[in-house]
C-alpha cells in the first residue's frame, strides 16, 4: 500500500520484534554500544565539572580577558560557553550553566532579554563543535565513519573556531548597533588572580587532549578526566569538593543521562526501521532524483530537512537519523565520507534553538524572563553560521585538515573573513548600520569567500573593501554635516 518509490516486501511482527530487541542491532544496536562505552563517561564527567566551580573559574576568566571590549557581557558569554561547553558537551546543560550568570549580566548593561537569551542559546551549542569533547553525536560520528575519535577531533577543530570567531562578531556588532557600553573596569578581575585560583581546571581538558593524541581510547580518556577534575576539585579555592559529595555528584550522572539513554534506545529502533525496507537508499535515490546530482540542491535539500527534524527531535536523534538517510546521497555526488558526516552533523545542531522544540532557547528565556518564541526566532538569525560554516568545508575541504599545511593556512584565513563579512550582514552593521546595498556586497563576499581559489577570494575582498569605503565616506559626511549642523545653530 505504500508508494512505489518506498514499497517492500514486507516483515511479519516476529521477526521485527526479534530484530529489534534480540539481537545486535536496534535497541542493543551501535548507538547504545557508544552510549555506554564512550559517551556516559563524558556525560559523567560533565556533572563533575559542573559541580566542582570550573564553571565559575571559566566565566571569571573570560570576563577578565574580554570583558574591556565592546559588548563585553556577550563576549564573555561566547568565551566563556565555548570553553566550558567543549567539556561539558551538552548544549542545553551549557546554556544553563553559563546562562545563570552571563544573561543577568548581559541584561544589566543594556541588552534586550530576548537578545542576551539568544546570545546564550546560540553560542552554548559551539560546545558541540569545539574539542576534546564535542557531545555524542562526534562519537557516533567516529563510530559510523570507523575512525578513531581523535581524527574527529581534529577534524572539526577550524570549523569550531570559526563558529566561535562567527559569534565574536555578531555579538560586537550587535553591541555596537545597540550602542552597549563596556564591563566597568572595576568589576573586571585580574587574569592572573583569576588563573591563580583556578588553573587547576585546565588539568583534565589538557589530559583529554593528550590521551587521545597518544592514541589511546576515548573511554581511558574519560576516566582519567574524570578522577582528575575530581582530584582538582578537592583543593579548588572556589568549590572544595567532599568526599561525601562524589556519591551525589555519581547520582546526578546517572539521573543526567537517562534522557540520552533513552535516546539511544529508540533511536536505534528508528535506524532498524530505515535500514530493513531499505528506506536509506530509497531516500538517496529520491534526494539523487530532485537534486539532479547537483549538489548545491542536494545541500539546500539536506539542509530544509535539518529544519523540519530539527522542529520535533532533539539533536542526537535529528543528526542519526539523517546521516542514515541522506549521507549515502551526499557520498554519491562525491563529498567526502567524513565531510557529508560534518555537514549533518553541524546542521542538525539547529534543533536547539529551532521552534517550536527548542530547548536551550527555553531554557535561556526562562533565566531572560523574555518571550520564549521570540527568543528562539531571534535565535536562528544568531545561529545562521551553523548554515554557512558547512557550506565553507564542503567547498574548502581543507578546512577539516584535507591537504598541505599551506592550504590549511590560507583557506582558513580567507575562511574567517568570510565569516566576518556574513557575520556583519546578519546583523547589518559593520562601521555604520548597513544599507540594502552593503549588505548584499557583505553576502556576496561572503558567498565569494565560500569558494576554495584566488579569484574569487579576490572577488570577495574586494566587496569587502567596497563596504568599507562606502561606510567610511558616510561616516565622514555624517559627521561633517553634523558638525556644520552644531556650527550653525551655536
Amino acid at each position: 500500500y505504500l508508494p512505489s518509490i518506498i514499497q517492500h516486501r514486507g516483515f511479519d511482527l516476529n521477526r521485527i520484534v526479534s530484530i529489534m530487541y534480540a539481537s545486535t542491532d536496534g535497541i542493543f544496536g551501535s548507538v547504545a554500544y557508544v552510549f555506554s562505552t564512550f559517551i556516559f563517561l563524558f556525560i559523567i564527567f560533565g556533572t563533575f565539572i559542573q559541580r566542582s566551580g570550573a564553571g565559575a573559574f571559566f566565566i571569571d576568566l573570560a570576563k577578565a580577558v574580554v570583558g574591556r571590549i565592546t559588548g563585553g557581557p556577550g563576549l564573555t558569554a561566547v568565551v566563556s560557553s565555548g570553553i566550558l561547553g567543549s567539556v561539558i558537551g551538552s548544549s542545553t546543560a551549557n546554556t544553563a550553566i553559563t546562562g545563570a550568570v552571563t544573561i543577568p549580566m548581559m541584561i544589566s548593561r543594556g541588552y534586550p532579554p530576548h537578545v542576551a537569551a539568544s546570545v546564550e542559546a546560540v553560542v552554548s551549542i559551539g560546545g558541540q563543535f569545539l574539542p576534546p569533547v564535542m557531545g555524542a553525536g562526534a562519537f557516533l560520528m567516529a563510530a559510523f565513519i570507523g575512525i578513531p575519535y581523535i581524527q574527529v577531533a581534529k577534524a572539526g577543530l577550524i570549523p569550531a573556531l570559526l563558529f566561535f570567531a562567527s559569534m565574536l562578531f555578531m555579538v560586537y556588532f550587535e553591541a555596537k548597533r545597540l550602542h552597549i557600553e563596556k564591563i566597568p573596569k572595576d568589576e573586571i578581575p585580574r587574569v592572573g588572580e583569576v588563573l591563580k585560583r583556578g588553573w587547576l581546571f585546565f588539568f583534565p581538558i589538557g589530559l583529554i587532549i593528550y590521551l587521545l593524541v597518544r592514541g589511546y581510547s576515548p573511554s581511558l580518556a574519560g576516566f582519567w578526566a574524570i578522577v582528575s577534575v575530581f582530584a582538582a576539585s578537592l583543593v579548588s579555592k572556589d568549590r572544595k569538593e567532599s568526599l561525601k559529595g562524589l556519591g551525589r555528584t555519581l547520582a546526578e550522572s546517572g539521573r543526567s543521562s537517562l534522557v540520552m539513554a533513552v535516546t539511544a534506545g529508540i533511536v536505534g529502533i528508528i535506524i532498524m526501521a530505515i535500514a530493513m525496507p531499505g528506506l536509506g537508499m530509497k531516500f538517496s535515490a529520491i534526494v539523487l532524483q530532485l537534486s539532479g546530482g547537483k549538489l548545491l540542491i542536494a545541500l539546500f535539500l539536506v539542509m530544509l530537512a535539518s529544519f523540519i527534524l530539527g522542529m520535533g527531535m532533539n539533536v542526537t536523534s535529528a543528526y542519526l537519523l539523517l546521516v542514515t538517510l541522506a549521507a549515502p546521497a551526499l557520498v554519491n555526488i562525491g563529498v567526502p565520507l567524513i565531510t557529508g558526516h560534518f555537514f549533518i552533523f553541524w546542521t542538525s545542531q539547529l534543533a536547539v534553538i529551532t521552534p517550536p522544540v527548542c530547548l536551550s532557547a527555553y531554557v535561556a528565556a526562562a533565566i531572560a524572563k523574555s518571550d520564549p518564541w521570540k527568543t528562539g526566532v531571534y535565535s536562528l538569525k544568531m545561529g545562521l553560521a551553523i548554515y554557512y560554516i558547512p557550506l565553507l568545508f564542503i567547498f574548502i575541504p581543507y578546512l577539516l585538515w584535507q591537504g598541505s599545511p599551506v592550504n590549511v593556512i590560507w583557506s582558513s584565513a580567507t575562511a574567517l573573513i568570510g565569516v566576518f563579512s556574513f557575520s556583519s550582514a546578519c546583523q547589518g552593521f559593520l562601521l555604520i548600520e548597513t544599507r540594502f546595498l552593503e549588505r548584499m556586497m557583505l553576502f556576496g563576499s561572503a558567498l565569494g569567500l565560500v569558494i576554495f581559489g584566488w579569484m574569487t577570494d579576490l572577488m570577495g575582498l574586494l566587496l569587502l573593501a567596497g563596504v568599507i569605503l562606502l561606510q567610511r565616506n558616510r561616516a565622514n559626511m555624517d559627521r561633517d554635516l553634523r558638525a556644520a549642523t552644531t556650527e550653525k545653530i551655536g
